[in-house]
């Protein structure tokens, strides 16, 4: 798979949004009122950066503590969206 995912973090890191600040932007949009910064922290944890996050499988995010099916249609459809550029 190409490294596009890799590039885009570190495109957006350079213009001073880091991995947490993106993952947490994502994922805040499904979190009313639960903390989307524990999630993000622990899916950097457990995958190690952002672009590991966007290729990791459904079930492999769903491992992750917090991750619900809404997190995981989100990060798929960045993926998506990232493939297609």
């Amino acid at each position: 798979m190409r490294n596009d995912f890799d590039m885009f973090a570190k495109h957006e890191s350079a213009c001073g949004r880091d991995d947490f600040d993106l993952l947490n932007s994502l994922i805040s949009r499904q979190r009313a009122g639960r903390s989307s910064a524990a999630i993000s922290r622990r899916l950097l944890r457990q995958f190690g950066a952002i672009g590991r996050v966007l290729r990791a499988t459904p079930q492999e995010l769903s491992q992750v503590k917090g991750v619900d099916d809404a997190i995981v249609r989100d990060v798929r459809q960045t993926r998506a969206l990232l493939e297609a550029m």
